[in-house]
């Protein structure tokens, strides 16, 4: 059975706009928001791309559904379990925009064992340093 507390740990893991003064002892948390609020992450090697990692162990992998439609990545999931003299249901979603240069097409989505969802895009362009120029100065008469 899903408790509140479930609900509540989904629910600090996907907003962005939460104060983590609340939550200041929690590292993994304030790693998790940042990776929301700016998804773009660099590899070992340089590499840059989208990856957005998602907790949703409280559903079954045929319970989630991921979407993308007009630069906007949808997360959805939803549980129901009925029974004589319950009824459980619990649902999440999250959409988040798709940063400037990552191309859609690329998006894919893994599941993990212990039910993190990985978003991830194929490698990013390497931003070039701006390279430097000397102008020439000229003299007025």
């Amino acid at each position: 059975m899903f408790g509140a507390r479930n609900v509540s740990q989904i629910h600090y893991r996907l907003t962005p706009t939460m104060d983590l003064s609340d939550h200041a002892s929690d590292l993994a948390l304030k790693e998790q928001l940042q990776l929301i609020r700016d998804p773009i992450v660099t590899e070992a090697d340089g590499t840059r791309r989208m990856k957005v990692q998602l907790d949703l162990s409280q559903f079954k992998p045929e319970e989630l559904n991921v979407t993308v439609k007009e630069g906007q990545v949808t997360v959805h999931a939803k549980h129901e379990d009925k029974s004589d003299t319950s009824h459980v249901y619990q649902e999440f979603s999250r959409s988040f925009v798709i940063p400037e240069g990552v191309d859609a097409d690329t998006l894919s989505c893994s599941l993990s064992r212990d039910g993190v969802l990985t978003l991830t895009s194929a490698p990013l362009p390497m931003i070039e340093a701006p390279k430097e120029k000397k102008l020439a100065i000229t003299q007025e008469n």
